[in-house]
């Protein structure tokens, strides 16, 4: 073999390797690639996780205070029921008096109307 044919050879090995190499590289590099792209993914799924969970911890919050202001408004409805029962009551018991002490006049009356007649 020749110097030229010699470095043809060499040329070509070298070629050779650099080829391989080159491929190492770029399988290293895609390997790193789809890595990066699954993490990438497995934050986003978290973030999402995350996030719905925030919706629902708010949502229930709301749903906490919903309750709590209806349970308020319904407590303030029965203490207005309560007030206006009692006054109804005591209404009707003023009414009952009077209508005792009419009766009772008229039944004085009648009976003075009958002892004077006597």
């Amino acid at each position: 073999m020749n110097n030229s044919e010699s470095a043809a050879y060499n040329a070509g090995q070298a070629k050779g390797q650099t080829q391989e190499k080159s491929n190492q590289m770029m399988d290293k590099a895609k390997d790193t690639y789809q890595s990066a792209k699954e993490s990438c993914q497995e934050a986003g799924n978290q973030m999402q996780a995350k996030a719905q969970g925030a919706v629902d911890a708010s949502a229930a919050y709301n749903a906490g205070q919903a309750k709590g202001q209806t349970q308020e408004k319904s407590n303030q409805m029965m203490d207005k029921a309560k007030d206006t029962y009692q006054s109804a009551k005591e209404s009707c018991q003023e009414a009952g008096n009077q209508m005792q002490a009419k009766a009772q006049g008229v039944v004085d009356a009648v009976k003075d109307t009958v002892n004077k007649q006597n």
